[in-house]
Order: C-alpha cells, then sequence, then structure tokens
C-alpha cells in the first residue's frame, strides 16, 4: 500500500560489460592529451568527476551483487588509481564529488541503508559523506523529510547542493549553502520537476537551474504554464537577485560560469539538446 502516493523511481540495472573507466585530458582546443583506462571488477556507472591538481576523482554507482552501491575512484595525474571505496551495501547511489586541498573528497547522492550509524530517515535520503584522504569514511550527514524521498545530485567547491524533494505527487527542487562545518547556512525549496543544477559565479554569487512549475514570490511575473527551465541567481548570503529563463529547455541537463563566456546551460527539448548562454529575463 502507498497511502502518501509517494513514488520511488526504478533504478534501472547497469550493463554487465560496462566495467572499464576512460579518463581523457583534454586541451582548450579539443586536442586529446592523455588518456587511461582502468579495469573494475564490476559493471560501474560514473555520474561525476572531481579534477585538481593533485589528481582526478571519480563517484558513481556499481552493482556488487546485491544490489546498487556507490564507488569513489581516486587517481594521480600520471594515471595510478587507488583501490575503489564503496559506499553502501545495496542501495546507495553517488551523483556529486568535490576534492578538497587536504586531500580529502565529500560526496553527495542518495542511500535507503544505514552508513556509518546513520540511519534512513524518509523513505530515501540525500547523504553527504566525508572522505578523509587515507580512504576512510569520517562524517555521514543525511538529509531527510517525513515520508518523502530526497537525494543530493549537484555539487560546487563552495559546499553549494542541489537535490530533489519527492513528497506524495508534489516535487520541489531543494538547493542549500552549507558551511565548512556542513551546517545549512541558507536553503531554498522550488516547485519543479526534480532535477536541479548548480553553479559558483563571480563574487561569492551562486546560480541554480531547473524545471520550474509554479510561481515563484521573490521572482516578479514568473508565472509558467509548463515545466520551463530557470536559473535563479543568488547573492553570497543567498538572497536572489535576479532570474533568467530558458523556458524552451524543459528538461535541464547541466551549468556552468566561466569568466569568459559567463553562464552556460544545457537542455533538453523535445528530441533537441540545447547549449547556450543565458538572457536575463
Amino acid at each position: 500500500m502507498n497511502p502518501d502516493e509517494v513514488i520511488n523511481e526504478p533504478v534501472q540495472p547497469i550493463r554487465e560489460d560496462m566495467n572499464y573507466v576512460g579518463i581523457w585530458k583534454v586541451s582548450p582546443q579539443g586536442d586529446v592529451l592523455s588518456s587511461f583506462n582502468l579495469k573494475l571488477d564490476y559493471p560501474a556507472l560514473i555520474t561525476s568527476i572531481a579534477v585538481d591538481n593533485a589528481g582526478v576523482s571519480l563517484a558513481g554507482l556499481t552493482n556488487v551483487g546485491k544490489g546498487n552501491v556507490g564507488i569513489l575512484v581516486n587517481c594521480s595525474s600520471a594515471g595510478v588509481c587507488n583501490t575503489p571505496i564503496f559506499i553502501g551495501t545495496r542501495d546507495t547511489s553517488l551523483d556529486g564529488v568535490i576534492r578538497i586541498s587536504d586531500g580529502a573528497q565529500i560526496i553527495i547522492g542518495s542511500s535507503t541503508e544505514t552508513i556509518l550509524d546513520k540511519k534512513v530517515q524518509g523513505l530515501r535520503d540525500g547523504i553527504i559523506v566525508s572522505v578523509a584522504k587515507t580512504g576512510k569514511i569520517s562524517k555521514v550527514i543525511r538529509s531527510s523529510a517525513a515520508k518523502a524521498s530526497r537525494n543530493w545530485s549537484s555539487a560546487t567547491n563552495t559546499l553549494f547542493f542541489g537535490g530533489e524533494v519527492i513528497t506524495g505527487k508534489k516535487i520541489e527542487s531543494s538547493v542549500t549553502k552549507f558551511s565548512n562545518t556542513f551546517r545549512p547556512t541558507w536553503t531554498y525549496r522550488f516547485a519543479s520537476t526534480g532535477a536541479v543544477f548548480n553553479a559558483v559565479g563571480p563574487s561569492k554569487s551562486h546560480y541554480s537551474f531547473f524545471a520550474s512549475t509554479s510561481v515563484i514570490t521573490n521572482i516578479s511575473g514568473w508565472n509558467p504554464k509548463r515545466a520551463s527551465g530557470l536559473v535563479i541567481a543568488f547573492d553570497s548570503k543567498g538572497a536572489i537577485t535576479g532570474a533568467y529563463s530558458a523556458a524552451a529547455l524543459v528538461l535541464p541537463r547541466a551549468m556552468a560560469y566561466s569568466k569568459d563566456l559567463g553562464l552556460v546551460v544545457a537542455g533538453v527539448s523535445g528530441d533537441t539538446v540545447s547549449i547556450f548562454n543565458l538572457i536575463s529575463r
């Protein structure tokens, strides 16, 4: 029985032949500078990559026989990879990873199982996992809502995380800025189709990109008749400073900010994939 009408999306099985991970280093001109492959004992789906001068971190999920397990792989810039770190045993997925200057990593995702003695609070919880340089899990923070399914799927190196919250038939995009001790400093929820992508802008500003489905109080004149791509800009303290419409993109897929290009978004509408710079509404 499901009196609250909460919908858990089915987890698709991973193809058995996906047991190689390939990493390419590409120049700004598009030339492949170097590449290497890593063979795993199990099929894996890599969902996120983080790179700094010390190396590369890969996060995703794998299937070790009992179900989906989160996987974290750390490699040097020369292509030497450490033994994979597994998180969970049967129903955990990782969707984002960031590297910290001390060699640690922070990974985000979702889980329906106990991790480091942190028990499940909702139907499915968003998880934030801190992994020390030694590979040991040092901290787990669960983000939950009663009778809801949550995840964290987008992360920036400023600890600005985004994910979805599904409670019954209500779907929201949740974005939260955390302190270095993982305390929430500000947070928002917006009615949406769920997926949300975050980016860091200039002067400690942040952006969130999602498919909005309802009026947003702080945004004058915004009243979508159907799911419509929307980017919201926040200042360093979390105040909404602007909004940019990408109404044609009903399925957001990515967002990034650079000094050269500004804010770039990618999304899908029908059979068309579009990538473009946003224009203020």
